[in-house]
């Protein structure tokens, strides 16, 4: 039997009874134990959503997405079967993460598994994979092998070959870019957690994904989008890299990640983390949740303490950054250098120096570059548009370099100070160079 429920995103959702035997596991439940914006919610207080309402909000939109092509194409023979295994993948796509999710991978699992033999297990969409195979195994529920591989490549298709081997049973490649989009990044993915995450922290999106997805069109075994829609789509990535700006890359959470970051490596020997990362029945235990197991049955004071400066605001402090485009080697070297110096002064354990990237999504690429459109009197006829086709005032440079200095609060008070004036000096100087 289907079930009705509501979305605050996308108001009243069908689930069919399909997808209500993944739904209604541990494996999957345990997705409301992981916030959708990690530590963010202790910065904006409305980020308490969860990766288990984005999960049905993706699977919602990938069902819009391929019914709308497949009632309006019928030449194209997708399957009624095609369509739940589509949105089975978009239900499913983040069972994989755990807690603090993706900081969890990039900076904790990532450097700990770096030359270990469970390298592939500090992903995701790996882990996803196995979560889902997992369930199905363990339920006896009835699919056959060339779906779940089919599920599985929808999610993690950065590993299946740009042309799939033809067979049977493979697949249009248009299909691979409704879940999970590798070569523009326009995806129902990035819908739903762009709009989920700019409505509870309280930004402005003016993107609408309505009338871009009941318009959109297969040719050439790419999915096409009507041409009036081009500067919405601009609208969507620049949303994008304006919640990275604003919201997942705020100072003030960066040093809240980083203090939970020296907590997870300070108990990972006792509590075995990164050793566990390959059992299932442990790694569902790996959700937001961990923090308190941590206070209440770590042995380590160090450990105790950090958590407690936590939950008493006592936070990693914000000293400074710069921002740049990261070919300027003038810049890297003297952040490089700077790097020597505090480690020569013994404050290398003290100020944290974190990089990263910026962009649309496609690093210094323009993504709708990699995006094909047609006009409504010709639906047959696919084409890309040229930035300067759309408007002059869009942006010419997609991606920006931010290192960032974060000075720990487990300090004394004149060593804070003297490292706000290192970090400020340092940043001062950089900004001059560029």
């Amino acid at each position: 039997m289907n079930k009705l429920v509501f979305d605050s995103v996308h108001n009243y959702i069908e689930i069919e009874s399909e997808l209500l035997q993944f739904i209604d596991t541990p494996e999957f439940q345990r997705l409301r134990n992981i916030k959708q914006l990690g530590s963010a919610y202790k910065v904006y207080i409305g980020a308490t959503h969860t990766r288990f309402e984005h999960s049905i909000g993706v699977s919602y939109l990938c069902g819009l997405l391929i019914t709308n092509i497949k009632n309006k194409q019928p030449e194209l023979n997708i399957t009624d079967r095609d369509v739940i295994l589509i949105k089975i993948a978009g239900l499913c796509h983040d069972l994989g993460h755990a807690c603090f999710s993706h900081f969890f991978d990039d900076y904790f699992l990532k450097t700990i598994l770096k030359d270990s033999e469970f390298v592939d297990y500090s992903n995701h969409e790996y882990r996803s994979e196995i979560m889902i195979r997992h369930i199905i195994s363990k339920y006896n529920l009835e699919y056959t092998n060339d779906e779940i591989n089919f599920i599985c490549d929808l999610i993690n298709n950065k590993k299946k070959n740009k042309k799939p081997k033809k067979s049977k049973t493979a697949k249009p490649e248009f299909m691979y870019e409704i879940v999970a989009n590798n070569k523009s990044g326009l995806d129902c993915d990035k819908i739903d957690y762009l709009l989920r995450d700019t409505q509870n922290v309280g930004i402005q999106c003016s993107f609408q994904y309505n009338c871009l997805l009941n318009q959109a069109r297969v040719i050439d075994d790419t999915i096409c989008y009507p041409e009036k829609e081009v500067f919405n789509i601009y609208e969507l990535f620049h949303t994008r890299f304006k919640m990275h700006k604003q919201i997942y890359q705020h100072p003030v959470i960066n040093g809240i990640d980083f203090m939970i970051l020296d907590i997870l490596n300070l108990i990972n020997d006792e509590f075995k983390l990164s050793t566990n990362i390959n059992n299932v029945d442990k790694f569902i235990t790996y959700t937001d949740n961990i923090i308190d197991v941590i206070k209440y049955c770590s042995n380590n004071e160090i450990v105790k303490q950090l958590i407690n400066d936590l939950e008493s605001r006592k936070l990693y402090k914000f000293g400074g950054e710069i921002i740049y485009d990261d070919k300027n080697e003038e810049i890297t070297k003297k952040i490089d250098d700077f790097r020597s110096y505090i480690k020569d002064i013994n404050m290398e354990d003290n100020i944290i120096i974190t990089k990263f990237n910026i962009n649309f999504n496609l690093r210094n690429k323009n993504p709708i570059d990699q995006i094909y459109f047609y006009k409504i009197s010709k639906n047959n006829e696919k084409f890309k548009i040229k930035k300067k086709m759309v408007s002059l005032m869009l942006p010419s440079v997609f991606e920006e370099t931010i290192v960032r200095f974060i000075i720990k609060k487990d300090i004394i008070i004149k060593d804070i100070s003297d490292c706000d004036i290192l970090c400020s000096q340092l940043c001062s100087d950089l900004c001059k160079s560029i």
